[in-house]
């Protein structure tokens, strides 16, 4: 199995981008956006459907958005609960790792940034 190299983009000195396990962090001052893949494994598995869980804080879940190939909502957040569940279709997908970009609004500017994760080619 080839080794997959976990690429992470860095948007300026105050955000910053992290991994642990299963879970990818991003954080900029007092937001805080987790994406948790949830098959129990620190990769998303090719040619199958994928379940990612992505949780927030400080941020007006109306204004975050997520986009990516293949990339779909199953569950979204309302104010109460900041956690979304997406579902990831990898049948298709040929690369070794998946983008998926975010953005969102705070204090009336938008921030952007991308997860870049890996994919376990089997």
């Amino acid at each position: 199995m080839k080794k997959l190299i976990l690429l992470l983009v860095l948007f300026g000195f105050s955000k910053a981008f992290g991994q642990s396990g299963n879970s990818f962090i991003y954080t900029n001052k007092e937001v805080k956006i987790e994406l948790k893949i949830n098959n129990g494994k620190t990769a998303l598995q090719h040619k199958e459907k994928n379940h990612i869980t992505i949780q927030f804080k400080n941020i007006d879940p109306r204004t975050l958005t997520c986009s990516a190939p293949g990339l779909r909502i199953i569950k979204g957040s309302t104010d109460e609960n900041l956690t979304t569940i997406w579902e990831i279709n990898l049948d298709n997908f040929e690369k070794n790792s998946y983008r998926l970009f975010f953005s969102y609004m705070k204090s009336g500017k938008r921030f952007s940034g991308e997860f870049e994760l890996p994919i376990i080619i089997n």
